[in-house]
Parts: structure tokens; C-alpha cells; sequence
């Protein structure tokens, strides 16, 4: 039975993709992880998505040390893109305390100036093994929920290493569900943080292609890894996808997902979804959740 269902569902989403993908924003795309579903084949004739990768931290400064260690990042992209010449887009994923750093510190201290640095020394890196494709870094400019950490991307401390980037990537993700803080806080949020990354894409010239999840966010200690209902996530996409800056928009989302076993682990499953098989509840959410952008 598993396999007749999952049969008729990717021949319906074929038929609606044939009928509706003319109609879909071609400036507007959902880049989705490689190798995250059990079934990519949907996605690779669909013009709605574009793959990406993801170098992390355990692919760079494992120990927290804050290096540039050039042969594990070497070994990592070799597998990733094992062609040199292999174009592609690569998000770059370190939150170490580099990270933290580029974060609190200011100009006039060194370890914010280190920090910069070992960006700066990353994708110089990166580029030198890889030429060929796009790099941006996850979480830049950071993503701010209370005034008091707006110094966190002022005074355009960020510029020297974004302006290294092909596209400038924050993450979006909620961080309280609508019942907590209401709906027109979210909006909030998410056009806050929407107004910096546009200003420095239009200050530097960079496209903005933020990060957004379909879970709560799980530092929220009551409701982290719940799912977003379905209605509530496209209405986050729409504020997402439409916020302008004298016509300047974001160019599409990335859709994260983690790994499989960390998934699983935080992942607090509906009721609506309870029946799914559990290896497939991530294909069977971005499908229902994106689907409905096929006919905009």
C-alpha cells in the first residue's frame, strides 16, 4: 500500500506542476537541501526549486578552536563537490565563537577584527578550492527580535565579509508561535529582520535569500519543534516573499532541514501527521507546505 500511495501522490504533483509552473514567480525559488528527501524527483523538473549544500561547523572548526583548518575544509568540499570545477550553491554554516563575536563585539575590538578575518579567510579559501560556486553565510546579518540587539548589525559592521558573498542569507526562523505573541508580532519580526538583510543586499549588491523553517524554533522551551501550521507558513512566505525595499525583494528561501536523527529528535509530530510514515513526513510537509505557490 505504501508504494501505491506514494505512487499516485508524485503523479499528482507531476500534473500539477505540468499545469502551473508557467505560472510561478521565476525571480522566486525555494532552495531545498540535496539528498534531504527520500525522494528528489519531484523537485528536479520544477522550476519552484533549486538545490543547495551545506558546509558546517564539523566541516570546518569541529573543536570550536576558531581556525581555518584548510585540509578538513578541503576533505569536505571534495565530498560535497567532488568535481573542482563543480558550480553549485553552498551555504556556509559556522556559529562558532567567531561567530558569536561577529555578533557582540564592535569595530574597536580585536576580537571582533579576528573575527572578520577568519571570514574573510574562509571564503577566500573556499573560492580558491571551489571557484565555481555561489557561498553565502548562514545566520548574516543576524536576526534581531528585540531592540536591544539592533547593534548586532549596525553601522554596517558586517559589510567586509557579506561583501565576499555571492548572496546574503539570514535565518528567519520563528520563534514563538502566533498564540504566544500574536500574529502581527511575527509580522513584525520577520519585516524587521527583512528591512536590514534588503538594505545590505542593496547596499552591497548582493541578492537576499533568507533561511526559514516549517518547525518553532527550539529555543522556545514550551513549543520548540512543534510544526507551523500550514496556513501560518504561507502566510510568513507571502510577507517573506513580497517585502521591498523601493523594489527590491528577496530572491527566494532557503527551506532548511536537519539531519535526520536531530530531525527526529526535536520534531514534535500533529496529529494530522501521525499516520505518515515517519521517513517521509518531510517530503510530505514542503510539498503541501510550497505546493500552493504553483498556482501564484
Amino acid at each position: 500500500m505504501k508504494i501505491v500511495f506514494v505512487f499516485l501522490f508524485s503523479v499528482e504533483f507531476f500534473l500539477s506542476v505540468n499545469v502551473y509552473s508557467q505560472k510561478v514567480d521565476a525571480k522566486f525559488h525555494f532552495y531545498i537541501r540535496k539528498d534531504s528527501y527520500s525522494d528528489e524527483t519531484p523537485f528536479k523538473n520544477n522550476d519552484l526549486y533549486r538545490f543547495y549544500r551545506v558546509l558546517g561547523q564539523n566541516g570546518i572548526d569541529p573543536l570550536n578552536q576558531n581556525i581555518v583548518n584548510k585540509q578538513l575544509i578541503k576533505n569536505n568540499l571534495d565530498k560535497l563537490y567532488p568535481d573542482k570545477n563543480a558550480a553549485g550553491i553552498l551555504s556556509i554554516d559556522l556559529e562558532n565563537d567567531a561567530f558569536k563575536n561577529l555578533q557582540r563585539k564592535n569595530f574597536n575590538d580585536n576580537k571582533f577584527n579576528d573575527a572578520v578575518d577568519q571570514f574573510v579567510q574562509l571564503i577566500n579559501e573556499i573560492r580558491m578550492i571551489r571557484p565555481n560556486l555561489k557561498i553565502g553565510i548562514y545566520g548574516l546579518p543576524f536576526r534581531t527580535y528585540y531592540t536591544y540587539q539592533n547593534y548586532w548589525n549596525n553601522n554596517h559592521k558586517l559589510d567586509k565579509v557579506l561583501s565576499l558573498c555571492d548572496f546574503i542569507s539570514p535565518s528567519l526562523y520563528i520563534l514563538f508561535t502566533d498564540k504566544e505573541k500574536g500574529s502581527s508580532a511575527n509580522e513584525k519580526y520577520l519585516r524587521q529582520n527583512l528591512q536590514v538583510a534588503l538594505e545590505y543586499g542593496k547596499r552591497l549588491n548582493k541578492p537576499v535569500i533568507p533561511f526559514i523553517w516549517y518547525m518553532i524554533n527550539p529555543g522556545n522551551k514550551l513549543h520548540g519543534g512543534e510544526i507551523i501550521e500550514k496556513q501560518d507558513m504561507l502566510n510568513y512566505i507571502s510577507i517573506i516573499r513580497n517585502y521591498n525595499i523601493d523594489g527590491t525583494k528577496v530572491k527566494g528561501v532557503f527551506w532548511w532541514e536537519g539531519s535526520e536523527k536531530g530531525t527526529k529528535k526535536i520534531m514534535k509530530i500533529p496529529r494530522s501527521l501521525s499516520n505518515v510514515d515517519s521517513n517521509k513526513i518531510k517530503d510530505k510537509i514542503i510539498i503541501d507546505y510550497t505546493r500552493p505557490l504553483l498556482y501564484h
